[in-house]
């Protein structure tokens, strides 16, 4: 599962998998203000976007089905839509989650 995060409007997105066998709760639970500790794994910039499924440092799909659908999806959108994250972004490696 890939979750998003925000510290303040306008600033960066925060992205991160979410493993849903190493979770304490259930993943309902985590909505909501928490504190996420991790480790940075890529940034992209304001200006690039990409699909949730392809964002860089998480790896859902094999590097080949990736560029498949990054290619279809440059040829069939604008990137607007609402699987989409606009940058600037920061890809994290979740160590713990404090609520």
């Amino acid at each position: 599962m890939v979750a998003t995060g925000e510290t303040n409007e306008n600033e960066a997105t925060f992205v991160f998998k979410l493993d849903a066998d190493k979770l304490r709760v259930a993943v309902d639970e985590l909505e909501g203000d928490a504190v996420v500790v991790g480790q940075v794994i890529k940034k992209w910039p304001e200006g690039e976007s990409h699909p949730m499924i392809t964002i860089p440092g998480i790896n859902l799909l094999s590097r080949a089905e990736r560029r498949k659908m990054a290619k279809e999806q440059r040829a069939t959108s604008d990137g607007t839509d609402d699987a989409t994250i606009p940058g600037p972004g920061i890809t994290v490696n979740v160590i713990a989650i404090f609520r």
